[in-house]
């Protein structure tokens, strides 16, 4: 019976991880995510977990709580993924982007049943081991086999099947393995209607899934035809159809609408080609299909890179688009190069005319490191004599609010920085061109190389191209752009807080004071912070400390979790592969420490020197993260994986450690510190995301979590371990 109660626990990882990133996915969509998006939907599924494991602990159950905990969770998950997709259309349009205010309130619904039920199933798993060992031991192979099991899902569940088979196959082939485990634990007629559930749940998955799948993407998106939906690598794609236009969504969003795309796709291609005078290789990062790569061939280029990261929708674009749309890819001088965009500028050898990002907002760390002042240069380095990089930004042409006009300034600073000369074309969107020679090309000059290269668009004539050019409209937008002198730089990425305080201001006014107020705070907060942490645990007894204790390193875990993989992103671009063998190296650490410390776990003082050393160890590997990353630069991606071991064996680490100075039963302590753990989690995958790593940089917001265990060590040393 023990050895199925801990493969039902490694199971219980394994769902756990599944079940997060099934949800979020389909939260993200529904909101149109973004960083803050992101970090509010986790924020939200680690409280209810930790939730979950307090309540979970309150008291010692027996095997049928833990079954029944296992069939409500098999239960809530498929119901949790039809509910995530079609909660908007009670209310209205499902297409409508809403604030980060309604993501934060109709997430935590959606998430409450699947990671509540998920957090109280450790502790119940933790009551259900103490018959061998004690309770430290039996907290301790809890924690080790659920790791162990998360590790597997994200391997497995997370990474390997997402992309062969849809949310809701998914959804329950979990429920299916959870409703066999529950039938085998059980005995008599429990057992059988059990396995039954589990027999007809697995037979659903072939034989009605996929009219489900369907049915409640239609409900989602009413109005429309959904002809295909899959997750990739990268993120969720769409194909819809209605009145014989095609639309490709990314993650909820717009990416191309053929055979009628954007008409301003016109002004963002020709102005800047019609500035060139002889434009013959052309690169294009993101965004090229639907229109962008039609307009730039009807120039006499030679060569035209085209530059992607998901395969996945160029499959879908050449499968769904009619053969008049897709002719653009075919053509031999269009050549194209399934990675991430800026990989693809330090590898080229070419030079080129003009290079067009065609990205939306740097809202994200993905899209940022393409903004970043390191990689502007990396794109002049790849221009040739009058090269031209073009970008489109938000705009207006009668008011730029102060949170746009803060973040256009900041792109540009980081502009100027690296191109002398900028022109721009001010309206609803901004058209940005940077380069390192002049670009007053006369009006006339414009309209001449459009008769002879035999442009004749739809929308831009010449008298629309003075209008866009005209010295009144770049005289308001300059008094309108504030001078900056900060500069958006890979480690310091503010224009990502920037694009969030825009965002807010747009869809949720009531949370863009709050994004306000973060810019305000300064930097010695942390050191006030850090001082609170210590002076509490002076005055708590150990019990407590090492409550508080695990507290503070779910913290330190998840932002050094975040840091890593923001740094590896800035460095190597969007390997989702490597993302993913990254969080496995760090909860794989997080279970060699666990196993480590288990011989320390026997309370008293052996347990609290562990502590002692291991607050110390985190503080000093948070002050040498700087230099040990920027020591990375120019290895191969590899080598990042021995820094996530090694910071996932010192949180692994200590866990048992404090269960054992905790020492109040194995559901208590387990449960108790289980959802500290998550809780400092959760206050970190919202602030260090959104505000400590954009506006603080990787420095100072290791300096930080330095602080914060040095204080700790203080404290529990002087007070909390007394």
């Amino acid at each position: 019976m023990q050895r199925l109660i801990v493969f039902t626990i490694l199971a219980t990882g394994l769902s756990g991880i599944g079940a997060q990133v099934l949800l979020l996915r389909e939260l993200l969509v529904s909101f149109l995510g973004n960083e803050l998006t992101l970090g509010v939907i986790i924020g939200n599924w680690l409280l209810a977990e930790a939730l979950g494991a307090w309540w979970g602990g309150r008291r010692e159950r027996e095997l049928g709580a833990f079954v029944s905990l296992q069939i409500l969770f098999a239960m809530a998950l498929p119901v949790g993924i039809i509910v995530a997709r079609t909660f908007k259309i009670w209310g209205g349009e499902a297409a409508v982007a809403g604030g980060i205010g309604e993501a934060l309130l109709q997430s935590a619904w959606i998430l409450a049943p699947s990671a509540f039920l998920h957090g109280a199933l450790f502790p119940v798993g933790c009551s259900l081991l103490r018959d061998r060992g004690g309770e430290t031991k039996a907290i301790v192979r809890a924690y080790l086999w659920e790791t162990l099991g998360t590790v597997v899902g994200g391997l497995t569940v997370a990474f390997s099947m997402l992309p062969l088979f849809s949310p809701l196959e998914l959804a329950f082939g979990i429920s299916s393995l959870h409703l066999f485990l529950c039938g085998v634990l059980s005995k008599g007629r429990k057992r059988i209607a059990l396995l039954s559930a589990f027999a007809l749940c697995a037979l659903w998955i072939p034989l009605g899934v996929k009219d489900l799948e369907r049915g409640s993407l239609e409900r989602r998106w009413r109005g429309y035809k959904v002809l295909h939906q899959e997750n990739s690598l990268y993120g969720n794609l769409l194909v819809l159809s209605r009145g014989g236009e095609y639309t490709f969504m990314l993650n909820g969003a717009p990416v191309a609408s053929v055979p009628h795309p954007d008409p301003y796709v016109e002004v963002f291609v020709h102005l800047p080609m019609l500035h060139h005078p002889d434009p013959k290789r052309v690169l294009v990062i993101s965004g090229g299909i639907g229109g962008v790569l039609r307009e730039i061939l009807r120039h006499p280029v030679q060569r035209v890179d085209y530059v992607e990261l998901d395969p996945a929708l160029i499959k879908l674009f050449k499968t769904y688009s009619p053969p008049s749309t897709t002719v653009e890819l075919d053509d031999p001088r269009v050549h194209l190069h399934l990675t991430d965009g800026r990989r693809s500028l330090q590898r080229s050898p070419l030079e080129y005319d003009l290079i067009f990002l065609g990205l939306g907002l740097p809202s994200d760390l993905q899209v940022n490191r393409l903004f970043t002042r390191e990689a502007f240069e990396l794109a002049a380095s790849k221009l040739g004599t009058g090269g031209i990089l073009v970008l489109q930004l938000p705009g207006s042409t009668v008011y730029l609010g102060p949170q746009l006009r803060k973040l256009l300034g900041l792109l540009i600073a980081t502009l100027r920085g690296v191109f002398p000369h900028i022109k721009v074309s001010p309206g609803e969107s901004t058209l940005v061109m940077a380069s390192r020679s002049p670009l007053d090309v006369p009006e006339d000059s414009l309209f001449f190389r459009m008769g002879e290269r035999g442009i004749d668009p739809k929308l831009l004539s010449p008298a629309m191209i003075s209008y866009l050019l005209s010295e009144e409209r770049r005289r308001w937008f300059w008094e309108n752009v504030p001078s900056v002198h900060e500069e958006n730089t890979d480690l310091h990425p503010l224009a990502v807080y920037y694009s969030l305080t825009f965002q807010g201001a747009l869809f949720d006014p009531a949370i863009e004071p709050i994004l306000e107020g973060l810019r305000e705070v300064k930097a010695w907060w942390g050191a006030i912070l850090a001082l609170a942490v210590f002076t509490a645990l002076l005055w708590v007894r150990r019990r407590r400390g090492a409550v508080m204790i695990v507290g503070v390193t779910g913290f330190y875990g998840m932002t050094v979790e975040l840091l890593l993989l923001y740094a590896f992103q800035t460095f190597y671009g969007y390997i989702y592969q490597w993302i993913g063998l990254l969080v496995s190296a760090f909860m794989v650490g997080a279970a060699l420490g666990a196993l480590t410390a288990e011989a320390l776990a026997k309370g008293g003082k052996a347990s609290l020197r562990g502590v002692f050393f291991l607050e110390g160890a985190m503080g000093v590997y948070a002050l040498l993260m700087p230099v040990l990353l920027g020591s990375l630069k120019g290895s191969p991606p590899w080598a990042f994986l021995p820094l996530a071991v090694v910071a996932g064996g010192l949180l692994g680490g200590q866990f048992p450690l404090a269960a054992a100075l905790y020492g109040r039963g194995a559901a208590r302590s387990g449960g108790v510190l289980y959802a500290a753990d998550l809780l400092g989690g959760w206050i970190a995958g919202i602030l260090a995301g959104v505000a400590l790593l954009p506006l603080r940089g990787i420095v100072q917001t290791c300096w930080f979590l330095a602080a914060l265990k040095g204080a700790g060590l203080g404290g529990m040393a002087l007070g909390g371990g007394g």
